[in-house]
């Protein structure tokens, strides 16, 4: 009995080592997302195992607090929840993974919520999947004048919403963030009145004051999550002339092989989707500028043209990976947000490092699974000198909280609100904020150093 123990246990190591499964974990735990997680590549090597060598068995909660965890036998869930908080870590680094260095695999991993036990699909059962998942109607949104006129009082919604699609919660396509649909249907859980203990002329802050002066109009320029989804998909970045083109998105995907992904990616690329974060940013939008007497109004990346950037302020939210529109004032940057073409991984780098000042500044976890990230603030003119943009260029929607944090309130640091205020009107201000992230929250950030000058 013994011999014939060991024998199995011997059969199925060797099975478990050529699983594609068991290969495609091992090559996540060595990415840079988990390298430095002990207990979430723990866990992850033990629920993957567990799955493979025992498909039809449940994993539970208990067997992971005590075979990896080092619970004791006396293990209460209801009283100790360090496996559901350590598998929202984990489920937050395995999409860091399959965005960035594992981006081009064909297979990937979903900790399905409510569950312990991995799911494993091929890229194109990923796609349907998320096309299933997202209810689309209507056809997309001609019209410039898409401004939010009554915003009401409201808690946060689970739901993004901006006209005209009904919005819900997206699955990642080839590791891309979680998306929502655009709609105005429940835009009133989302954008708050402004604060009336604060008045327009004791407004302080350079930066609102700039942006929303008074009569301006402020168009908040949306990123498109579909174009992340189609760039993971096909493992290239797209031009923002292919973007542009009428054509877009068949021309991109001419050399998709696969029939079904051509078709279903053709039609996320039609549909409005942008995250949470980024409908947050259009309610503080809409909050000062209707204080500072501004006249916001929010847009799709998808339906904006060159030359409406010649009149009028600007809010551009994401990297040129969600927001080609970014792509528009790179030029004009110090802090140029890169890929690693070894790691496939993203960072930012600076083109003129100053003494003391690194070269790049690029995405790291720590032990414990927190996240450091970095975003690039930059106001800058628009094309014509006659306006100014401000660009929220971060690394992921975490990020672009944290900027939004930074930008939209009356108290900016003192230092931050001086150095602004001396600078011409018009000026070029860069801001690079370093921020610290726990399973998908701000937790916090700092300012990592700046950059102004005359336009």
């Amino acid at each position: 009995m013994v011999s014939s123990s060991v024998s199995e246990l011997e059969k199925n190591k060797v099975s478990l080592e050529e699983d594609p499964r068991w290969q495609l974990v091992n090559r996540a735990c060595q990415g840079i997302s988990l390298s430095r997680a002990t207990h979430l590549r723990a866990i992850l090597l033990y629920i993957v195992r567990q799955s493979i060598l025992h498909p039809d068995e449940h994993i539970r909660e208990y067997e992971i607090a005590c075979d990896v965890l080092g619970r004791k036998a006396n293990f209460d869930p209801l009283g100790d929840n360090i496996v559901r908080v350590q598998m929202g870590h984990l489920r937050k680094k395995l999409e860091l993974y399959f965005s960035a260095e594992g981006k081009h695999e064909d297979l990937v991993i979903t900790l399905p919520r409510g569950s312990y036990n991995p799911v494993f699909s091929d890229r194109l059962s990923a796609t349907r999947h998320a096309a299933q998942e997202l209810e689309v109607a209507g056809g997309p949104h001609e019209s410039s004048d898409s401004t939010w006129t009554e915003p009401v009082s409201g808690a946060h919604s689970s739901v993004a919403a901006v006209h005209p699609q009904p919005a819900s919660k997206a699955l990642w396509i080839a590791g891309a963030c979680i998306a929502a649909l655009i709609c105005g249907g429940v835009i009133g859980h989302i954008v708050r009145p402004p604060d009336k203990t604060i008045k327009a002329a004791t407004v302080s802050n350079p930066i609102l004051r700039r942006i929303f002066a008074p009569d301006t109009n402020v168009n908040v320029v949306l990123a498109d999550t579909s174009l992340v989804m189609l760039q993971n998909t096909i493992h290239s970045d797209i031009t923002l002339g292919e973007y542009l083109d009428r054509r877009y998105p068949d021309n991109v995907l001419a050399n998709t092989k696969e029939p079904i992904l051509h078709g279903i990616m053709s039609d996320l690329a039609q549909h409005h989707f942008t995250s949470l974060d980024d409908a947050d940013i259009v309610s503080h939008a809409f909050q000062w500028g209707s204080l500072l007497g501004a006249k916001p109004a929010v847009r799709y990346a998808r339906y904006m043209h060159v030359r409406d950037f010649e009149q009028g302020n600007f809010i551009i939210v994401g990297s040129r990976r969600g927001n080609l529109w970014t792509s528009l004032f790179e030029k004009q940057l110090n802090f140029y947000f890169e890929e690693d073409p070894a790691s496939h991984t993203f960072h930012f780098r600076n083109l003129h490092p100053r003494p003391g000042e690194s070269e790049i500044y690029a995405l790291g976890t720590n032990a414990d699974g927190q996240t450091t990230g970095y975003v690039d603030i930059a106001i800058l003119p628009n094309i014509t000198g006659t306006g100014s943009v401000l660009l929220l260029n971060g690394f992921s929607m975490e990020t672009n909280e944290a900027a939004a944090n930074l930008i939209f309130t009356n108290d900016l640091p003192p230092a931050l609100s001086q150095l602004i205020s001396s600078q011409p009107p018009n000026a070029k201000i860069e801001i690079l904020l370093r921020t610290q992230n726990l399973d998908g929250a701000e937790r916090g950030w700092d300012i990592v150093t700046t950059r102004v000058g005359a336009s």
